[in-house]
């Protein structure tokens, strides 16, 4: 009998233990729809959708599932008719609930077209959200007093009439936005990529903002009232038709570490910033070059309105307007002041607009020199071996960021360098990442030194610490000569994409130069 009762107890026990663990549905295998499996799906649970096009606007209902498609955003859609939000956690969601895979479109909302989340922090990632629209604010995302996770997205092809053509975040929004690509998002009236505004404070990083629009303020991003981080962000080819064409800061107290701002694009103020109202902004470690404002003030910084920014280690380089190309200061109604110090400045102090009550301290730690960027035509602001930027920062700022916009090392030899990058062996590449394409496999390290590209099939579970750094790759691994590291101190060996390597796909690879194993990098195939 006590066999028996210890019998029962046993199996008792692992059917809670696999209780405990979820369950795993499948649409519309197990569910006709995706809605109908969240209505039925208990926290803990995996719903797996296959591939297809599923028109419908689905709600979490507070429910701690994963929702994933079996196939990927190309090939599994959420179609929201222009019902309302494509998905939406308004049910104090927190992390656990999960949305990953899909292709997020044709939603419509007055707040978050594609994705509406209040008062939730669930996590969003890997999806691609796209053609939603929004009447007031958040035309592809919309997050309110939320602390969610929005991570390796591509939010493009969005619409707000009024704010946020991408992304909106209000009141006390903590969004952590990482590693998404935003583009091609329009607002009509500001923050054509991205708003956050009433106290919010989100942190922005490592996400590629290019050739958003807005018809008047804040190209990519717009902040009012509110304390963003952005760190470690590219800005490209964004437009304002008034001012800010890549951001707009209002009243708003933004930390800008390690971004690059190039080629943004607005008519009248900051042809990349324009920073206004009461505010104290801090730029530390930053690449702002070929940016226009055309018709009036600031080509890559226009401070107005009683703003105040301190700069260190940042470079602005052929930057353009007609007053004040590279920075402005304009009063209005109340003075703006600047200090700037450990910084590369495109013609120097003649370079600024100043007007008569705005006041500015002009560091003597300054330089006015070509920065000797790899190749700016094609977007390639990492540094060569010889630019004037390179350890010519200030080490107290270098020691405060730990990284520079691509995570390498900001202190090498007690040293740090003026602009986004840091110059230290690494590996990246450039090009156009298709079937087929023409890619720049580009390796950092010391001349005359020879280098190796390793390419993996996969990746491990977790590094191997080795006497050259760490080691990511699983085997069987190809190794490649590229060639020796010439005098500028990057080589660059062109290639090709197989034409068999399919969309989505992704391939690691490190290489070995000066003695050293580099990042890892981890191609992914447009």
């Amino acid at each position: 009998m006590a066999g028996k009762r210890f019998l029962s107890i046993a199996i008792c026990f692992m059917l809670l233990s696999g209780l405990a663990a979820g369950a795993t549905w499948y649409v519309p295998d197990d569910f006709p729809s995706i809605q109908d499996a969240i209505n039925a799906s208990s926290d803990s649970d995996t719903i797996i959708v296959r591939q297809g096009v599923y028109v419908e606007n689905i709600d979490f209902l507070g429910k701690a599932v994963t929702l994933e498609s079996e196939m990927g955003p190309d090939l599994t859609t959420i179609d929201g008719n222009q019902a309302g939000a494509v998905a939406t956690f308004n049910s104090g969601e927190g992390a656990d609930s999960v949305i990953t895979g899909f292709t997020l479109t044709n939603g419509k909302r007055s707040f978050g077209g594609g994705v509406y989340c209040y008062h939730a922090s669930p996590t969003i990632t890997r999806n691609v959200v796209t053609g939603n629209k929004a009447s007031v604010i958040g035309g592809g995302v919309y997050c309110e007093n939320d602390t969610a996770t929005v991570s390796y997205n591509v939010i493009s092809d969005n619409i707000s009439d009024d704010r946020g053509g991408g992304v909106g975040l209000k009141s006390h929004s903590a969004t952590l936005l990482l590693s998404n690509t935003i583009k091609e998002n329009r607002a009509g009236y500001c923050g054509g990529g991205l708003t956050c505004d009433f106290y919010s404070t989100p942190e922005i990083k490592g996400n590629t903002f290019l050739q958003n629009h807005t018809d008047a303020f804040g190209g990519a991003i717009l902040a009012d009232m509110s304390s963003p981080v952005l760190d470690s962000n590219l800005f490209h080819e964004n437009f304002a038709d008034h001012s800010g064409g890549a951001v707009y800061g209002h009243e708003s107290d933004i930390s800008f570490y390690n971004n690059v701002f190039a080629e943004n694009q607005t008519y009248y103020y900051g042809g990349a910033l324009l920073l206004d109202g009461s505010s104290t902004s801090t730029l530390t470690g930053n690449t702002i070059t070929s940016n226009t404002a055309d018709f009036v003030y600031g080509g890559g910084l226009c401070l107005w309105d009683g703003a105040a920014a301190q700069i260190t280690n940042t470079v602005f380089w052929k930057n353009d307007a007609p007053y004040g190309p590279e920075i402005a200061l304009e009063l209005r109604t109340m003075p703006v002041s600047l200090s700037i110090d450990f910084s590369d400045v495109d013609g120097g102090q003649s370079s600024l607009y100043v007007d008569p009550g705005c006041l500015y301290s002009w560091g003597s730690n300054m330089i006015d020199a070509d920065p000797l960027f790899v190749d700016p035509d094609s977007r390639d602001f990492h540094l060569t071996i010889d630019s004037p930027c390179r350890g010519a920062g200030d080490p107290a700022a270098g020691s405060l960021l730990d990284v520079d916009f691509e995570g390498d090392p900001r202190m090498v030899q007690n040293l740090t360098s003026i602009g986004a990058d840091e110059f230290y062996y690494h590996l990246y590449f450039t090009g156009d990442t298709v079937p087929g394409g023409s890619v720049d496999a580009k390796v950092v390290g010391s001349p005359s030194t020879p280098a190796f590209l390793l390419m993996g099939s996969g990746l491990l579970d977790s590094p191997w610490t080795t006497p050259y750094g760490l080691y990511y790759l699983q085997w069987p691994v190809q190794l490649s000569l590229l060639g020796t590291i010439p005098a500028t101190g990057v080589l660059v060996y062109p290639g090709t994409i197989p034409v068999s390597w399919a969309s989505g796909s992704e391939v690691p690879f490190q290489a070995l130069t000066s003695g050293k194993l580099t990042n890892l990098f981890v191609l992914t195939v447009e």
